[in-house]
């Protein structure tokens, strides 16, 4: 994601700003963690960023950070067993995480960090991945291994099902001049075979998105 200072913040085995060849290293897995999944930012630009565990059995799980303006590190959730989309409503009061395993979207108090369930989505084949907010509130997530994109209002009300020509629908996002043309990723793995493999699907968005989020975490960090 853009920075107000320029550059992008990316997240992989740490989450680091990146601008031309040098890059600012703001946080770092733990000694549990794999890597760093999917990341976004609020309206303030604090960052947040949610790890996957090395070991994968249920039993260990990853965390959910926050990065203040400051760069101080705060963590939100223990319990994480493959973090995945994240999001913050346009009044910045709520944010929006799926944990995969779980098939669950979960929903933070941005005022007291309290979580609470949004969104069960067991009753679809696959699992919750990626996540994006719409500019009324709604919440559209990406069902790998379902063939579909669902919205849901603020209330957890289901709006539509946006079906996908692909079963492993891994991400989606809003983009164009207006906001209004919806992107969707897919893949392809062992249980989710697809001959042409991983495509980029466009189509017109039923409501419009948010502009891409600015992190505004300072880069006060060691450098690579």
């Amino acid at each position: 994601m853009p920075h107000a200072d320029g550059g992008f913040v990316v997240s992989g085995r740490n989450v680091t700003h990146k601008n031309g060849d040098a890059g600012i290293v703001l946080h770092e897995t733990d000694s549990d963690e794999q890597f760093f999944n999917d990341l976004t930012a609020d309206g303030q630009g604090r960052l947040y960023v949610g790890s996957v565990p090395k070991v994968h059995d249920g039993a260990h799980a990853g965390r959910l950070y926050r990065l203040d303006l400051d760069g101080a590190v705060h963590v939100l959730a223990e319990d994480v067993l493959i973090s995945n989309g994240l999001g913050v409503e346009p009044a910045d009061e709520f944010l929006y995480h799926v944990d995969s395993p779980r098939r669950c979207v979960w929903r933070y108090r941005q005022d007291t960090g309290a979580r609470e369930d949004f969104i069960d989505t067991s009753g679809y084949p696959g699992v919750p991945d990626g996540l994006a907010v719409a500019a009324d509130g709604s919440v559209w997530v990406a069902i790998a291994g379902g063939s579909v994109v669902v919205g849901w209002d603020a209330a957890g009300r289901r709006l539509a099902e946006i079906p996908v020509p692909a079963a492993l629908v891994t991400s989606v996002c809003f983009g164009g001049t207006d906001l209004r043309t919806l992107y969707v990723l897919t893949g392809a793995n062992e249980d989710h075979p697809d001959p042409d493999g991983g495509a980029v699907y466009r189509m017109p968005a039923p409501v419009a998105g948010l502009p891409a989020p600015t992190a505004r975490v300072r880069l006060n960090a060691r450098v690579d």
